[in-house]
């Protein structure tokens, strides 16, 4: 973009269920692992864009009517998941009080296919109403923040930002989907069970929750693309298949590692752990367990060792979501921390994205380096229509 682009919040308000949540579920208990898991918000940016003719498509709405009918869907399906409208009470649970969802307008002051041209991950975070410092302020404890931003010309961002404390990819998926199938009008709704404390028990102790520090300004983010078609020359070549999978994992790469021998201790680790060790967290002792886990992370970074947190949201159906003016034309999830990176498939599925966050100088190392370089694109324009 020539000049910078800048956001103006029109309005902050918060959304309430349409009817109020029964006295029985007004306190959600949370399981150990949202116990541990880091007091953050993830988020999801879906990008729509305008519709052009006014006369014969019959889904054209203006901004406005599109922040209204988000707003009145929001509320009804906040009945379905009721404890998103809640407020977190410390670690042990959630309030369900029906205080709302935190609802920000915004304007951006360039057109939706000028943003996409070379998005800028400083810029998607205004996006954000977590970037907004009213906002947290006023929905302090608030399970879910939303963002509307409207491009000039009529192209949309809609921005939804669940507690981690609550919500996964998964569950930020089914309610997006559901949302949208209220918002059109359709019965395609989920109707979750909150039934997490059954699974894995909390802890009465002071729970230790893993922190995942913000990046400062010797962090660095990029966005890389990886063509399927390079995919699978990079997977001849490492003599190994993948499976679709959520993960979140730590590693600790020995020198002179080669990339399969990486690919096969990860998959041996997420075996043992499936088949052994994960009940082991659903007894009594589980969190004696989990503070186990914990001390040998520590141990591992008082030596110096880098630890690079990654997830994938490869495979959800985000990409379906229509609110009822279209399909989004572009997705993004950018994880704002250090060492973090994050995977998302591409609209037409003939790629992956990878939102990469490190420290300047090894992004300089890792940008440069000819063989990454032969599999994937940095940055690459998104192409609407």
């Amino acid at each position: 973009m020539e000049k910078k682009a800048e956001v103006e919040i029109i309005s902050r308000k918060a959304v309430k269920p349409s009817s109020p949540t029964s006295p029985q579920s007004r306190n959600l208990d949370i399981s150990l692992l949202d116990q541990v898991i880091p007091s953050i918000y993830t988020a999801v940016i879906l990008f729509y864009n305008p519709n052009i003719n006014k006369n014969n498509d019959s889904s054209f709405r203006p901004p406005s009517e599109k922040s209204d009918l988000l707003q009145k869907s929001l509320s009804k399906i906040l009945l379905n998941f009721y404890p998103f409208a809640g407020r977190l009470n410390n670690n042990t649970g959630i309030e369900c009080d029906d205080e709302g969802v935190y609802f920000v307008d915004a304007e951006i002051n360039c057109g939706l296919s000028e943003f996409l041209k070379e998005p800028d991950p400083s810029l998607l975070n205004h996006l954000l109403p977590t970037s907004d410092p009213k906002a947290t302020e006023l929905a302090r404890n608030a399970v879910l923040l939303v963002q509307l931003t409207v491009f000039n010309y009529g192209g949309i961002a809609v921005s939804v930002c669940p507690s981690h404390k609550i919500a996964d990819a998964s569950s930020l998926c089914e309610f997006v989907k559901s949302w949208a199938a209220v918002a059109r009008e359709h019965d395609e709704v989920a109707c979750p069970e909150f039934i997490g404390v059954s699974m894995l028990p909390p802890t009465t102790d002071q729970a230790i929750e893993y922190s995942l520090e913000a990046p400062g300004e010797h962090f660095i983010m990029k966005k890389f693309v990886f063509d399927v078609s390079k995919l699978v020359n990079l997977k001849a070549k490492i003599g190994r298949c993948f499976k679709p999978a959520l993960l979140s994992q730590t590693v600790n790469e020995e020198s002179k590692m080669e990339v399969d021998d990486i690919v096969a201790k990860m998959r041996k680790g997420l075996k043992e752990l499936c088949n052994e060790k994960a009940n082991r967290f659903k007894g009594e002792d589980g969190y004696s367990i989990f503070l186990e886990y914990s001390k040998l992370t520590g141990e591992f970074c008082k030596m110096g060792v880098k630890m690079y947190n990654c997830s994938s949201r490869c495979k959800f159906p985000l990409y379906e979501v229509d609110f009822g003016w279209g399909k989004p034309t572009w997705i993004t999830n950018p994880r704002y921390a250090m060492n973090a990176i994050t995977l998302m498939g591409t609209k037409k599925g003939d790629g992956i994205k990878a939102w990469v966050t490190v420290e300047k100088q090894e992004m300089a190392v890792f940008k440069s380096n000819e063989e990454l370089l032969d599999f994937a694109s940095i940055n690459p324009s998104v192409i609407i229509i």
